[in-house]
């Protein structure tokens, strides 16, 4: 009927007559193929934790020498798992069916971690030279989701990378009380890491940093190296995304109003709570996890942080059973 719309219906009504009870009885690959449609559903519901279980449950009914089931399996639950802030291991990626997709995720991942948002654009192939990478996304239906559901993980990363960056014990001047970070020094930040990767010297990241405050044309936008697709960041661009940040809970604090401009005040333990926690405790509460869905995919056994330090510990493959598909 090709009518996406439907499948929650589906489901539901799967639900209702206690079928997922009895999908033990169904011939694995039927299970596997079920399980795979059914966390797609959920990926494109915006329902992410279930969707990863989902797939997780459906990658390890499929046997290992259907590579190519597997793979399409793979390219979701990683991409399910990035949102949720866990990154791929070495491990997952150097299996057979993962052959290439470490080259379009770990881009991703490295982007997320640093903050860097024209790193992200070209690992998504929207700027450099390998357009291969945009038509790979949209082939994949992955293109705008990532796009979209990455954007908050990229300014947690980038307020996280300022605030190391700053810190008393890098800069040498201890203070009292909780932790602050000076918004324009992310305003610096965010300006450099929005732009192209040139920079006459990366220890004054704010000079060369001018405009015309008599002007209110954009003719310039484009050839702008401090512009966001096109449009200048300013410090209430900034204050927009770190009261977005606040609210859902990535970073914990508030903004404090100083005569020298906003500051942003951090919690004193655990500013920057990992992104795979929070997804799991505070989010999607209205997800109705089946009770098919599995809870030891790869990753399920361990959380990593995004932004955080590390990424190749993320996976443990011990849950998977060579079982799935019919030859």
């Amino acid at each position: 009927m090709n009518q996406i719309r439907l499948c929650a219906t589906i489901h539901s009504n799967i639900k209702t007559a206690s079928i997922p009870s009895y999908l033990d009885l169904y011939p694995k690959s039927e299970q596997c193929a079920y399980n795979y449609y059914h966390g797609r559903h959920y990926f494109y519901a915006d329902q992410f934790v279930s969707a990863l279980s989902t797939l997780e449950h459906a990658y390890a009914l499929a046997r290992p020498r259907d590579q190519k089931q597997r793979k399409m399996i793979a390219r979701y639950m990683i991409a399910a798992a990035v949102i949720l802030g866990k990154f791929p291991s070495d491990s997952l990626l150097a299996r057979p069916e993962c052959a290439g997709l470490g080259a379009m995720f770990l881009p991703i991942c490295h982007a997320i971690r640093l903050g860097d948002f024209r790193g992200f654009r070209c690992a998504l192939g929207d700027e450099g030279p390998d357009s291969g990478r945009k038509q790979f996304w949209i082939r994949t239906e992955l293109y705008l989701t990532l796009k979209l559901r990455c954007q908050i993980l990229l300014w947690r990363g980038l307020v996280r990378r300022a605030f190391l960056l700053t810190r008393p014990e890098q800069t040498g001047m201890r203070k009292k009380g909780p932790p602050t970070l000076d918004m324009r020094h992310i305003l610096t930040l965010a300006r450099f890491l929005h732009g192209p990767e040139r920079v006459d010297n990366p220890l004054f990241l704010g000079e060369g940093f001018h405009r015309d405050e008599d002007s209110d044309t954009d003719s310039d936008l484009g050839d702008d190296e401090t512009s966001y697709y096109g449009l200048r960041l300013e410090m209430v661009d900034v204050e927009c995304a770190i009261i977005s940040l606040l609210d859902q809970g990535f970073i914990r604090g508030y903004i404090a109003r100083q005569s020298s401009g906003p500051v942003l005040v951090l919690g004193k333990s655990d500013a920057f709570p990992p992104v795979a926690e929070l997804y799991r405790e505070e989010r999607f509460p209205e997800e109705d996890v089946m009770e098919s869905d599995y809870e030891g995919g790869p990753f399920s056994a361990h959380v990593a942080p995004a932004g955080g330090s590390g990424g190749g510990n993320v996976i443990r493959l011990s849950g998977v059973k060579p079982i799935g598909f019919k030859g």
